[in-house]
């Protein structure tokens, strides 16, 4: 169809230069002849004028066609690149919060074993105190029958 269009229409059929007197004959025959060529010829003009008047238009369908493909395949990357980009903020927010987790976890070991360090010197020195000084009987328990003493109750 499209060498159609670029082909140049070929010339109109030429008139018969006989009258038409009888139905038959070879002058009725060059007419029904031509005729015919002209059905054929205005049907081949009409063709000519289509393709001239939609040439234009099939290559505008053709370029839009070719536009939309390049931006499908960008709409893709993008969409793509997206889900790249979410996937690897998923995992730069996992790397993060795994390494706040372990840095709270190491100061918080730290703190703890500090404070038993702590509380041990504080016993130490607490014990080494209460060996040099003379215990209390705060109960009266060490001062069997004395006037302080509390008899043995039973506990609830």
């Amino acid at each position: 169809m499209q060498a159609d269009a670029t082909a140049p229409l070929s010339p109109a059929p030429l008139k018969p230069t006989c009258h038409l007197l009888f139905k038959t004959g070879p002058c009725a025959d060059s007419w029904r002849n031509y005729e015919q060529a002209i059905q054929q010829w205005n049907q081949q003009y009409v063709q000519h004028q289509e393709q001239a008047a939609t040439a234009p238009l099939q290559q505008q369908i053709a370029d839009d066609q070719q536009k939309i493909t390049t931006l499908q395949q960008q709409m893709q990357t993008a969409a793509t690149a997206a889900l790249q980009a979410r996937a690897d903020a998923h995992m730069q927010g996992l790397e993060q919060g795994a390494s706040v987790g372990v840095g709270a976890s190491l100061v918080l070991f730290l703190l703890l074993v500090s404070v038993k360090k702590l509380m041990s010197d504080f016993s130490a020195e607490r014990q080494n105190s209460v060996d040099t000084e003379k215990p209390h009987n705060y109960l009266g328990g060490g001062n069997a029958g004395g006037a302080n003493s509390v008899p043995n109750r039973p506990r609830c």
